[in-house]
């Protein structure tokens, strides 16, 4: 059986890697936003990029005041689709989500709404 303190680890360095991904996207989209042709993509890019700044700040406020810690855990991912780089982003919130207190459930929920209406926007208005 898992201590209480192998639990929270385990948790926090799940927190870290999905605040991470969330900070690493702002610089993605916003090359996204400036590599496009397309206005409707350019606007939804930049929406994105704009907002991801005070969600991420959130979190990771939230994640520090309830654990006590952050390790920075920062890599590029070689995704080249943006959609697809904003649906990882939702699947990692969903699966720390369960393991989270319910503020940060509540961000999570922010980000993965960001997400969806981001993917939305791209979508349907290209």
């Amino acid at each position: 059986m898992q201590t209480f303190n192998q639990i929270a680890d385990r948790d926090a360095g799940s927190a870290d890697a999905f605040i991470g991904t969330c900070l690493m996207s702002i610089p993605y989209m916003q090359s996204a936003h400036f590599a496009t042709t397309s206005y409707a993509q350019h606007m939804a890019y930049e929406t994105f990029y704009k907002a991801m700044p005070a969600l991420v700040d959130k979190f990771a406020e939230i994640h520090i005041a309830i654990t006590g810690r952050y390790k920075p855990v920062l890599k590029v991912d070689n995704v080249v689709d943006t959609v697809e780089h904003m649906r990882r982003i939702v699947q990692a919130a969903d699966e720390i989500y369960p393991t989270q207190d319910s503020a940060l459930k509540t961000v999570l929920d922010e980000i993965k709404t960001l997400c969806y209406q981001t993917i939305y926007k791209l979508k349907q208005f290209d």
